[in-house]
């Protein structure tokens, strides 16, 4: 899942077990979701992108109150959410903020975690800090629509289209993108190198 501006959320969604052309149907035929679009299929497993906005989903509630959101599957009908929140935090206006969307919804368990101490700040981190919001999200979105795999599952026109912006621009942000996280990879080498 991408967050993207104007309260938007970009998904990249796995299905197995129903047609792709069922997939895109109901998707089509929600009022919540902008658009839908096949970017990868297998012999088992379909790879769609779907484009929400102005509808509030349990994921984006989640992440507005600063969870992580790690995988979802629906199986059924029935949904499961697997996300982390911070340590020593109320877990209470997590389950409430999902219950506001989906009422019936519950808790299934919750555990804690330990978490490596890094005394330097992880790539992960780093990146957040270089990248502006829109080269993160075009970033992100490029790898999940399978931009870089070979051959291409998405092209930088439909990644652009998804983004509501020009090719060029698309491209311009990649780039951009691009440069600074090689330069993040490849600062510390020594000179010689």
């Amino acid at each position: 899942m991408v967050p993207a501006p104007n309260e938007t959320y970009i998904f990249y969604v796995t299905s197995s077990g129903v047609s792709p052309e069922d997939v895109i149907e109901r998707a089509n035929a929600s009022p919540s979701i902008e658009r839908v679009r096949q970017i990868q299929s297998g012999e088992s497993d379909n790879t769609f992108e779907i484009k929400i906005q102005g509808t509030k989903t349990t994921a984006q509630a989640l992440i507005e109150r600063g969870a992580y959101v790690r995988s979802g599957t629906i199986t059924r009908g029935e949904g499961t959410l697997i996300a982390e929140v911070p340590a020593n935090t109320e877990i209470r206006p997590f389950v409430e903020a999902v219950q506001a969307v989906y009422p019936s919804a519950a808790l299934l368990a919750k555990r804690n975690r330990e978490h490596p101490h890094h005394p330097e700040p992880d790539l992960n981190h780093e990146l957040e800090e270089m990248l502006t919001a829109r080269q993160l999200e075009i970033l992100l979105s490029a790898y999940l629509a399978g931009y870089f795999d070979y051959p291409r599952a998405s092209t930088g026109a439909e990644l652009a289209e998804t983004f509501d912006i020009t090719s060029p621009t698309f491209h311009q942000h990649l780039q951009a993108a691009h440069q600074k996280v090689l330069t993040l990879l490849f600062s510390n080498r020594n000179e010689g190198d």
